[in-house]
């Protein structure tokens, strides 16, 4: 073999020798990156669930769990009346004791039909309902025996009836939501406890015309949250005119709604 032979096989083998090298060095600086990330994808996960911990023993200090809420809204005719119906499923309380439950139902435009009404699985339990304004009552379970581990966990539904709840033209909502963030007539339920699901339903019935779509606030507050938002509304389901959002373990302190656009008066 004569030397320029030599020198030529030197220099592949160097150059595969260098490739090795490199695509060892990299393999390895891979694997390193991918562990430190794996490490701190697992730190953030872990700090995550501290916060959460943290702020479940701030805000809800007696352990409130809740297995599902379903809110069922239903259009009754063509004035824009709606009957409302709420299902809280299994409400029970991981530490602690609970004697009493407190909420809010209510619309932001319209009056009541009809008083609103709350049912309780356990037949004992106080009930007492408040007057805030025509169109939004607050009411109050004094349960017969308090809520803690090991007890049966409590269902109640609220139902009630509004008159001439909402805007049926685009014009008149956008005169009446002009400074507002969202535009347009929407129903809101907030998560204030854990919750495993939330489905809430709208059926529009009698009337045509109206697109829906979803978002998500925070609690009860007009502004969006950017976070939760895209999940809502990449999870509604619109056929015809009726739409359903579901969503698994809501996040707490969150309001999921679904609004509406209503049609032209022109149209």
């Amino acid at each position: 073999m004569d030397w320029l032979a030599i020198a030529a096989v030197a220099a592949t083998v160097t150059l595969i020798c260098t490739n090795v090298g490199l695509y060892l060095l990299r393999r390895r600086e891979t694997t390193v990156a991918t562990e430190r990330i794996a490490s701190l994808e697992g730190s953030l996960s872990e700090k995550g669930q501290e916060v959460e911990r943290l702020r479940d023993s701030l805000y809800n200090p007696r352990g409130i769990r809740i297995d599902s809420i379903h809110a069922r809204l239903r259009v009754l005719n063509l004035k824009g009346d709606l009957e409302y119906r709420k299902t809280v499923l299994g409400m029970n309380t991981s530490r602690g004791e609970v004697a009493r439950y407190e909420a809010t139902v209510g619309v932001g435009n319209g009056r009541f039909l009809e008083p609103l009404e709350v049912e309780c699985s356990r037949p004992r339990t106080e009930t007492r309902v408040q007057p805030i304004s025509d169109a939004k009552h607050n009411f109050v379970l004094q349960f017969d025996e308090k809520l803690r581990e090991g007890v049966e966990p409590v269902t109640f539904t609220a139902k009630a009836k509004w008159a001439e709840s909402f805007y049926l033209t685009r014009e008149e909502a956008a005169v009446a939501y002009a400074s507002d963030e969202i535009r347009h007539d929407y129903h809101l339920e907030e998560i204030r406890f854990p919750t495993q699901r939330l489905e809430i339903e709208i059926d529009f019935g009698p009337l045509d015309g109206f697109r829906f779509f979803a978002t998500a606030l925070y609690g009860q507050y007009e502004m969006t949250h950017h976070e939760q938002a895209p999940r809502a509304e990449k999870l509604l389901v619109q056929s015809g005119r009726t739409a359903r959002l579901v969503i698994d373990n809501p996040t707490v302190g969150t309001g999921y709604a679904v609004c509406w656009r209503a049609p032209s008066a022109n149209r």
